[in-house]
């Protein structure tokens, strides 16, 4: 099975490097075109980046020198 998808991650000077918030999946498909997996992939990354700033404004994660870690008993709730 091949997969693209989407992350939010925290922001550092190299790009898309960043300690890791969230990430969602999309199964590629052999009839995919390039626009419509982009497509799927973007509505993956609108349900992914608010929960991952709510998550983030909640103190349900916090970035650790190099890391990003989650704490106990604050799982994110995606639907």
């Amino acid at each position: 099975m091949k997969i693209s998808g989407a992350t939010v991650h925290f922001v550092i000077p190299e790009t898309d490097a960043g300690p890791i918030l969230m990430q969602g999946a999309v199964a590629v498909s052999d009839h995919d075109a390039a626009d419509t997996l982009a497509e799927r992939v973007l509505e993956v990354e609108h349900r992914i980046y608010p929960e991952a700033l709510r998550l983030l404004a909640s103190g349900g994660v916090r970035l650790e020198g190099a890391f990003a870690r989650q704490r106990p008993g604050r799982a994110p709730a995606i639907s």
